[in-house]
């Protein structure tokens, strides 16, 4: 009886109009990496993969690799689960695992990773202008009533009182950084006038802005507004 052969991966073809050349260390050690994850098929168990079924299963990486960049993992899961289903390959792989744990602090029922990104990216970028509820749901195609739904979810608050939050921050800070007047100010961060700015100071803050700054700039402690900017 003739010793068992050992199937060895063959190397990729080189590009038209290029020579193989040797390997170098770097690329033989990415190589043989590349190499080691690959499930190795025993002759007696392997089965012919139709090209219908090679097709099925690129359309399906290319979903979880679209899930993994949206960091929706429970649909790259779920992919990367129906590839080995097709190639009839065991998925039990300690990579699912990890990807598992990550997925889990993701708040179910709210903005996808990706929507969330987006629509507080485009808050704080314009904080000096008009935000309306309805624009920001346009960002991530879905309709106002359910993107209202959804935000409270992902960031505690309704778009607009979370939007007022995030303008009192601004205007917080530059109250402490810079020189502008109060004035100045509230334009800064999307506010009217002066007047509106120090009713909605006073009422998320219990003290006027010019009380707020001079308590600060003297020193003197006072009460701060809570971080509003969660969700990402």
């Amino acid at each position: 009886m003739s010793a068992p052969t050992t199937r060895a991966f063959a190397r990729p073809p080189a590009p038209a109009g290029r020579s193989a050349g040797p390997l170098t260390p770097r690329s033989r050690d990415s190589y043989e990496a590349m190499s080691s994850n690959v499930v190795a098929w025993k002759p007696e168990s392997a089965r012919s993969v139709s090209i219908e079924v090679l097709r099925d299963v690129v359309v399906e990486l290319i979903h979880a690799v679209n899930g993994v960049l949206n960091e929706e993992f429970e649909s790259a899961i779920g992919s990367l689960q129906r590839c080995a289903a097709l190639l009839h390959v065991e998925a039990c792989a300690p990579e699912f695992n990890a990807i598992t744990e990550i997925a889990g602090p993701i708040a179910r029922g709210g903005l996808a990773p990706w929507q969330a990104r987006i629509v507080k990216t485009h808050i704080d970028m314009h904080l000096d202008s008009s935000l309306r509820t309805k624009d920001l749901a346009r960002l991530v195609r879905l309709s106002s009533f359910h993107f209202c739904r959804v935000f409270r979810v992902s960031f505690g608050y309704a778009p607009h009182t979370y939007v007022t939050r995030r303008r009192i921050e601004r205007a917080q800070g530059l109250a402490l950084t810079s020189q502008l007047t109060l004035g100045q100010i509230s334009l800064e961060c999307g506010f009217a006038d002066q007047a509106h700015f120090t009713k909605t100071f006073r009422r998320l803050c219990g003290e006027s802005p010019r009380e707020w700054r001079r308590a600060r700039v003297t020193g003197t402690s006072g009460a701060t507004l809570p971080v509003a900017h969660s969700g990402s």
